[in-house]
């Protein structure tokens, strides 16, 4: 059983491990990858892990694939969506998969909040938090997750 989260992006082109990487290093959140494809390190899918802390179970895996209009509609009609998240998901190309462990340390929750935050601002995507089965703009995300993300502030 896992924690499962997603973002429905709008921008076409993947978005390299590197960048993610970097991104996530500037909000003092560093992760370490640990590709599952042998051929390269730049390629998804994968786990992300904190650097320097954390136990055996703190991991987050990392997949992206293409949406097709039968998915896209899946989500409309099973989540209800209306507005500017219909209009979100009707316009998405890809799907960034985040999945953790149940046993994942809440300590580190301010990872799995930068994560998707990044995941949304580099893509000009949507948030599926499936624990809550609600979807988030960037704006609402950062609104209702603004202690974890601010963690590391300083």
């Amino acid at each position: 059983m896992s924690l499962d989260f997603a973002v429905y992006a709008r921008a076409e082109e993947r978005i390299p491990v590197s960048e993610i990487r970097e991104a996530m290093r500037a909000r003092g959140a560093a992760l370490s990858w640990t590709p599952r494809s042998p051929s390269g390190v730049e390629r998804l899918p994968g786990e992300l892990r904190p650097e320097g802390e954390g136990g055996e179970s703190d991991w987050m895996d990392l997949s992206v694939s293409a949406l097709d209009d039968l998915a896209r509609d899946a989500l409309v009609s099973s989540y209800g969506l209306s507005g500017p998240h219909r209009a979100a998901v009707e316009a998405a190309t890809l799907e960034y998969s985040v999945a953790l462990p149940m046993s994942f340390d809440p300590r580190l929750e301010r990872y799995v909040g930068h994560l998707l935050d990044v995941l949304a601002e580099k893509t000009q995507g949507v948030i599926l938090d499936m624990q809550q089965n609600r979807f988030f703009d960037r704006t609402e995300y950062r609104t209702r997750r603004e202690a974890a993300l601010r963690a590391d502030e300083r």
